[in-house]
């Protein structure tokens, strides 16, 4: 009879078990959904800061960037309790854009370039989005390029190449910086295109000068 009457106690305490577990699951479905729609939108707005920055709106995107840390701190306050989903890829993914945002609107702007933790991101978010703004800054160096700006075409130039000398030489697995491997290797090729333009660029030039000479 006791043994009855034990199970029956047990039963009891699994069921309560079982429903607390429930009522967190539907509570973290709830908190999985709106974080989602939040990594969308600080997703959408990097975007639209790295455009910004590309059209020279330079000041639509500073306002734009503090849209993102206000949204960044919002997220980092919903998921305070729910590391499962703070540490998720849809997560990491929109924080590695945000981080290549600044960068890239830091180094374009010649302003202070800011620390994982004044992003309040991980430290493998933060290196992540830096090898990613090496594109965005090849990309800027190319319209200078189309532009003649030869001294911010050799700054930036010089920026790009850091961030590759100093990134290619970490060394740690996926699982800690996924990706970051590849990256680096698009980084690589960025440095060398970039380099193909410069010189290009300054062959035609020449090219152009022996040719107007030659012409008076």
């Amino acid at each position: 009879m006791s043994l009855v009457i034990l199970s029956l106690v047990e039963l009891d305490k699994l069921n309560e078990i079982v429903s607390n577990i429930e009522k967190e699951l539907y509570l973290l479905d709830d908190v999985r959904e709106r974080t989602i729609r939040v990594s969308r939108d600080i997703l959408r707005i990097s975007r639209i800061v790295i455009a910004c920055i590309h059209q020279d709106k330079i000041d639509e995107a500073r306002e734009k960037l503090r849209q993102l840390s206000k949204l960044v701190d919002d997220l980092m306050e919903m998921l305070k309790d729910y590391d499962e989903l703070k540490f998720s890829g849809f997560v990491r993914n929109s924080l590695v854009e945000y981080v290549e945002a600044h960068l890239f609107y830091a180094v374009v702007t010649k302003s202070d370039i800011p620390s994982p933790e004044d992003l309040k991101v991980s430290p493998s978010t933060y290196i992540l989005g830096l090898a990613d703004s090496g594109g965005e800054i090849r990309r800027r160096i190319i319209a200078l390029l189309n532009q003649g700006n030869i001294d911010e075409v050799k700054r930036m130039y010089d920026i790009l190449k850091q961030i590759y000398h100093r990134i290619s030489t970490i060394v740690i697995p996926d699982a800690i910086a996924p990706g970051l491997r590849s990256k680096c290797d698009m980084l690589r090729n960025s440095v060398e295109r970039v380099g193909s333009e410069i010189i290009y660029f300054h062959l035609t030039r020449s090219i152009r000068g022996i040719n107007d000479e030659n012409s008076k």
